[in-house]
C-alpha cells in the first residue's frame, strides 16, 4: 500500500512538468523530462507487481502518450501542493473541471443521457430486449436529440448502448406483432421524427457499436457522422426478410456511405456482415478491439470538442448539405460554410493562438460547456 501511495504521488509531480501553457481537452503535451520521470514511476509499479518485461517495454514506448492523457486529470490535483507553478492553482482547477466535469445523468424511457463536460452520451438502455426500438424508446430519443440540438454547451453527441449482446436490434417486432395495420401506420411518424432529430443534430454525432446493429439499429449508426465499432459488431438491413423496406434512412444513407451496389446487395439479401467486412467496405469508419468501441468514441469526441464549435458545425453542414449535389453547387455549400467560420470570433482567436503558440480559448464555447 505504501509503495502504491508513493507511486501515485510521484506520478502527480511528474505530470506537474507538463510542457503546455494551458490544460485543454486533447491538447496536453509532455516534456521529455516528464516522460522519463513517469517511466521511473512505471518501473517502480512494474517491479512491485512483477509485470512482464514486454508490458513494461510497451509502457516505456508510450510514456509520452500516457502522460498526455494523465496530465489534465491528475496534474492539476497536485499543482496546488507544489512550491512552484506556472499558473494559479484555481485557474488550473477550473481548466481541469471543464474537461473532467462530474458526469451528470438524465433518465428517460429506456434511454440515458450522460454528460461528460461538453460531450453528451446517449445510451440505449434496454439490454433485456437487445435495445430494440419500441414506441416509448423512440419518443424518448426524439425528445433527447431535439433538446441536445438546442443546447449550445453540447459540442459532440456519442450514441452508445447498454448490455453486451447488441447496440440495437432494430424495431421491436414483439410490440409490432400486437399492432393492427392502422397502429403500425400511426407509429410511422414516431420513427421518422426520432431518426430525423438525430440527423438534424448540428453537432457531430458518433456511434459506438458493439454486438448486433440490425435494421433500425444499423440505421441509427448510419444516421451518425462517424461509426466506431469493435470486433463484435454485426451489421445488417434485414427488413426485406420480414416483408418490409428499410424506412429510417437505410436505403439512402447506406448507398451514400458504401455505394449503391453494395447497399443494394445488403438490402436485397438482408444478410448480416461482421465487423471486419463492414470496415473493409466503408460501413465502419474506425474498428477497434473487442470492448473498446465506447472508449475510443468518447476519446474521438474529446478531440472534436477541442476544436472550434463554429468551424466544426459549419463543416458538418457542408458535408451533409453538399452530398448528392453536383460539384459546382456543392462548392457553393462549402463556400457558405467557410464564410461562416471565417467571419467568426473563433477564427480570430484560432489564428491568434497559433501565432502566439498557445491553445485557443474559443469564444463560442459557452460557460456551461
Amino acid at each position: 500500500m505504501l509503495v502504491l501511495v508513493l507511486v501515485l504521488v510521484l506520478a502527480g509531480f511528474c505530470v506537474g512538468e507538463l510542457a503546455a501553457d494551458e490544460v485543454t481537452p486533447g491538447r496536453a503535451k509532455a516534456s521529455p523530462a516528464a516522460a522519463m520521470m513517469l517511466a521511473v514511476v512505471v518501473v517502480m509499479a512494474t517491479v512491485r507487481t512483477r509485470a512482464w518485461p514486454r508490458s513494461l517495454a510497451a509502457i516505456f514506448e508510450r510514456a509520452p502518450e500516457v502522460l498526455s492523457f494523465m496530465g489534465p486529470r491528475i496534474g492539476d490535483v497536485v499543482h496546488p501542493f507544489r512550491w512552484e507553478t506556472s499558473e494559479p492553482p484555481m485557474k488550473l482547477a477550473r481548466q481541469t473541471a471543464r474537461y473532467c466535469a462530474p458526469m451528470s445523468e438524465e433518465r428517460h424511457d429506456n434511454v440515458r443521457v450522460q454528460r461528460h463536460g461538453e460531450i453528451a452520451e446517449v445510451v440505449l438502455d434496454r439490454p433485456e430486449a437487445m435495445n430494440a426500438l419500441d414506441t416509448a424508446t423512440l419518443r424518448a430519443l426524439d425528445v433527447i436529440f431535439t433538446n441536445l440540438a438546442g443546447d449550445s454547451s453540447v459540442l459532440v453527441v456519442v450514441l452508445t448502448s447498454a448490455g453486451e449482446r447488441a447496440f440495437c436490434a432494430g424495431a421491436d417486432l414483439k410490440e409490432r406483432a400486437a399492432m393492427t395495420d392502422a397502429e403500425i401506420m400511426a407509429q410511422r411518424p414516431v420513427f421518422r421524427s426520432a431518426f430525423g432529430a438525430l440527423l438534424d443534430l448540428p453537432q457531430p454525432a458518433i456511434a459506438a457499436v458493439h454486438g448486433y446493429a440490425l435494421g433500425g439499429g444499423c440505421e441509427l449508426a448510419l444516421s451518425c457522422d462517424v461509426i466506431v465499432a469493435d470486433g463484435t459488431a454485426v451489421f445488417g438491413l434485414p427488413e426485406t426478410s420480414v416483408g418490409l423496406v428499410p424506412g429510417c434512412g437505410g436505403t439512402q444513407l447506406a448507398a451514400r456511405r458504401i455505394g449503391p451496389g453494395r447497399a443494394a446487395e445488403l438490402i436485397f439479401t438482408g444478410r448480416r456482415i461482421d465487423a471486419p467486412l463492414a470496415d473493409a467496405i466503408g460501413l465502419v469508419d474506425l474498428l477497434f478491439m473487442v470492448g473498446n468501441a465506447r472508449d475510443h468514441a468518447l476519446e474521438l469526441a474529446g478531440k472534436v470538442a477541442a476544436n472550434s464549435p463554429v468551424a466544426v458545425r459549419a463543416a458538418k453542414r457542408a458535408l451533409r448539405n453538399g452530398a448528392g449535389l453536383g460539384l459546382p453547387a456543392a462548392l457553393e455549400v462549402e463556400d457558405a460554410a467557410w464564410r461562416t467560420a471565417a467571419g467568426s470570433a473563433d477564427r480570430r482567436e484560432g489564428v491568434a493562438a497559433f501565432a502566439e503558440k498557445r491553445q485557443p480559448a474559443w469564444p463560442s464555447v459557452t460557460p456551461d460547456g
